[in-house]
């Protein structure tokens, strides 16, 4: 983007040819000395254990200048896993309903956790940072696995870059 100045509040939009997004609102960093700056830190947002009304919240409020997620944005298991019982229970069941592996899986997932309204809200109304975590690819990851990563699940080396390519896109 030309001409983009600090310390500023912009409002955007996507089009193609067959639709247009709502309106979205951003701001940029200022320059020099801040006063003031008020962030909404949110972290472990699970679909299935509930709804997500604290983005609402910060979507309303207008005093936010940014949203830092500090991670586990998404979780990975499927409809079995942690927290399908209520999920089943509330209507939030994970889509795909098994535990996610591939890139078209981890695409899916993330698609269904920004379907949310809330969701929908609060990014287009605030900037985000964002941090990744263990459950972005899959409970808690190392260099040659993960707790929950099983070797009939394919290659983990694999499985960690297209959750990482979902992530990002």
């Amino acid at each position: 983007m030309k001409n983009v100045k600090p310390g500023i509040q912009y409002f955007y939009r996507f089009e193609t040819q067959d639709s247009q997004s709502p309106t979205g609102r951003t701001k940029t960093l200022p320059v020099g000395q801040v006063e003031n700056l008020a962030l909404a830190v949110v972290t472990r947002s699970n679909y299935t254990f509930g709804y997500f009304n604290a983005y609402e919240v910060i979507a309303a409020d207008e005093r936010v200048d940014l949203v830092v997620h500090l991670g586990d944005y998404i979780y990975e298991h499927g409809v079995a896993g942690y927290g399908g019982h209520v999920g089943e229970r509330i209507g939030r069941a994970h889509e795909p309903s098994h535990e996610i592996i591939t890139l078209a899986d981890y695409r899916m997932r993330h698609a269904l956790y920004k379907s949310d309204t809330c969701s929908q809200a609060m990014h287009a109304q605030h900037p985000m940072v964002v941090i990744w975590d263990d459950h972005e690819p899959a409970n808690n990851p190392w260099m040659k696995g993960a707790s929950n990563h099983q070797a009939l699940e394919g290659d983990w080396a694999t499985r960690r870059a297209v959750s990482l390519q979902a992530y990002y896109e």
